[in-house]
């Protein structure tokens, strides 16, 4: 290996370490309380400028070892983020957003918001939810039981539905932990959400390991490539 391709070892390792760090700050800041949150807010911003500085160099080497990959076609609508993240803010749900989707999401580039971000504090969540479908070209929902537990979460997945069939334009991007047959549904899947009418993402186990043995089944490519594409329409 030439003096090159080792440096590239190194800076991918060290952007690992303060990746999982990050996310690890990022977790502890989701439950601490505001004196807390406001020193994990310093450190998650110090650990993103690390990222950033690794992963400029990274691309620096790459760039010297091999031709730049043609960049995907940009969309043309005028959305800011490609996405609206909603999913039940307890565990393991708020653990796999944090220290699963987020990162793969910010790794390919993928632009996002969170929909509680979308409304100052003290205006209703539904006017937040309406606010991050102008902002953002999906909503992507985390479909599990807590989520379905949820009044508040339901309702957004139910807005962005009706939102999607009266301006013929598909926006409801459901993604799947754990597998389902779409011949026996499990009881906490409501039929609005049944596989057969809203196509999800597989990300269960399973789905994840048939992508990594081949990759044109890869749910995550599958999920960016979604993200990154224009809206669907009737």
């Amino acid at each position: 290996m030439d003096d090159g391709g080792a440096r590239l070892e190194v800076v991918l390792s060290e952007r690992h370490r303060w990746l999982r760090l990050r996310d690890a700050l990022r977790l502890q800041f989701v439950t601490a309380d505001p004196e807390a949150r406001a020193r994990l807010r310093i450190a998650i911003e110090d650990a993103e400028r690390e990222i950033a500085a690794l992963e400029a160099e990274a691309d620096a080497l790459q760039t010297e070892a091999t031709p730049s990959p043609a960049a995907p076609p940009p969309t043309t609508d005028a959305f800011a983020y490609d996405a609206c993240l909603s999913y039940a803010a307890v565990a393991p749900d708020r653990d796999w957003v944090w220290l699963e989707l987020v990162p793969r999401l910010e790794e390919a580039g993928i632009r996002w918001l969170l929909a509680e971000e979308a409304a100052p504090p003290g205006v209703p969540r539904v006017l937040g939810i309406e606010q991050a479908l102008e902002q953002a070209r999906r909503l992507l929902i985390v479909l599990t039981p807590a989520y379905m537990a949820t009044k508040a979460l339901q309702f957004e997945a139910i807005l962005a539905q009706t939102e999607s069939w009266s301006r013929g334009r598909f926006r409801l991007v459901p993604v799947l932990r754990e597998a389902v047959d779409p011949a026996h549904p499990p009881a906490w899947l409501p039929p609005r959400l049944h596989p057969h009418f809203v196509q999800p993402i597989d990300l269960s186990p399973a789905a994840i390991a048939r992508g990594q043995r081949l990759p044109r089944l890869d749910p995550w490519r599958k999920l960016v490539e979604t993200l990154r594409s224009p809206l669907p329409e009737l």
